[in-house]
């Protein structure tokens, strides 16, 4: 039976073809998340809804989908990296490594209601689309300060898939400190990034004001930031006084100092305590017992 999709690539005048795509990020946030979005394809660059979900505009150049008669494709996709934006994500998520992407295709006619004039699609109540196609992070092949571009994999290719999906360090924590993926750790200021022991005040004053005055042991933190759908970029950054200051902790490092983690397993272990190593174990992002193995 012909489906509608397949009669709008045989029409005489089809409507534009338009790609979605998805990262599933649900492994690591435990929970159905998502980072949805689109190319901008003929210079289309407002949201996209399509079957109730939303597709935001995001700039990126992808190719190499097509398949040959000797092996499943190898796509590449880059990413813009403008201010850093996709650097903070892959801090978050392992570069993405072994992460899902999804490509799903359709014609500018069976988009969602929402897209058109006063909320109706004049052309069709059909939600036809294309199969998704499903790859998996490869590796990353590139990343500056304008792009950061990956190599993608098909599900078949899982095979030779690396585990754990991830690069292994035996003693770096790949989390980013106070990322509650991860790392986890919400609690008061502990060491700086020599894993120097900080002294300060049982309770903190809050986020940092331009103008206040603050003394020795005082604790104030500054925001992080999230993107556009909400979700977290990077945490708040924790800071120390050391001396009697009004002074932001970003432009007088005399007068404050960064609770920072040295990303060693000591530094998790300041953090969360032997009680909690022994019951549940560290959040440690490193893998310490392959030490001895060459990669």
């Amino acid at each position: 039976m012909e489906t509608n999709i397949h009669k709008e690539i045989f029409d005489l005048e089809p409507s534009t073809l338009i790609s979605l795509y998805s990262i599933d990020l649900s492994s690591k946030t435990n929970s159905a998340d998502f980072y949805r979005f689109h190319a901008g394809e003929n210079g289309y660059d407002q949201a996209i809804s399509f079957k109730g979900k939303t597709y935001n505009y995001f700039p990126i150049r992808v190719d190499g989908f097509n398949y040959d008669d000797s092996k499943p494709p190898r796509p590449r996709i880059a990413f813009d990296n403008t201010d850093s934006f996709m650097s903070l994500k892959l801090k978050y998520f392992d570069n993405f490594l072994g992460y899902r992407f999804t490509r799903l295709r359709t014609f500018v006619k069976f988009l969602d209601d929402s897209n058109f004039p006063n909320n109706r699609n004049p052309h069709s109540t059909d939600r036809s689309s294309f199969p998704e196609e499903e790859y998996v992070f490869n590796k990353k092949t590139t990343e500056n300060s304008s792009t950061v571009e990956f190599e993608l994999s098909t599900p078949i290719d899982l095979e030779v898939a690396n585990v754990p999906a991830r690069d292994v360090i035996y003693n770096a924590c790949r989390w980013c400190y106070r990322s509650t993926i991860g790392c986890g750790y919400s609690g008061p200021p502990v060491a700086d990034k020599k894993d120097n022991a900080l002294t300060a005040n049982s309770t903190h004053r809050g986020e940092y004001t331009q103008g206040t005055t603050y003394n020795a042991k005082d604790v104030v933190f500054i925001k992080g930031k999230t993107d556009s759908a909400g979700s977290e970029l990077f945490p708040a950054k924790w800071y120390v006084c050391v001396g009697t200051t009004t002074d932001s902790p970003l432009s007088n490092k005399e007068k404050w100092i960064e609770d920072e983690c040295s990303r060693s397993i000591n530094g998790c272990r300041m953090r969360f305590g032997k009680a909690h190593e022994v019951s549940l174990g560290l959040p440690f992002g490193g893998f310490p017992g392959t030490e001895n193995f060459d990669f």
